[in-house]
């Protein structure tokens, strides 16, 4: 379920990627996301719809680095939710799991 996302030309909006919310032991939380025309402006003619910009930078680590959580985010009340595996591991379950 997607939710709309109210913000004005001061935010800028920060997607995480799945490394991050597996080092950070779920403290940070990937998320599916997409780019609509907003509810408010779906009616106005064709056209005239006010421009909005997106920069898109990715990062993601090396292929033999672990993304097993971070002992700094591991505790006895936190345990770690996810098993030791490579980045490289990682990216090639999720595209058998996609695909």
């Amino acid at each position: 379920m997607f939710h709309p996302l109210e913000c004005d030309s001061t935010v800028m909006i920060v997607n995480l990627g799945d490394s991050l919310q597996r080092w950070t032991n779920d403290t940070l939380r990937s998320v599916n996301h997409r780019v609509t025309i907003p509810v408010t402006l779906r009616d106005v003619d064709v056209g005239i719809i006010r421009e909005r910009y997106s920069i898109a930078f990715f990062g993601k680590p090396n292929r033999d680095v672990s993304v097993a959580a971070l002992p700094e985010f591991v505790s006895d009340r936190r345990p770690s939710r996810y098993e030791h595996m490579t980045a490289g591991e990682y990216n090639q379950a999720k595209l058998l799991r996609t695909y």
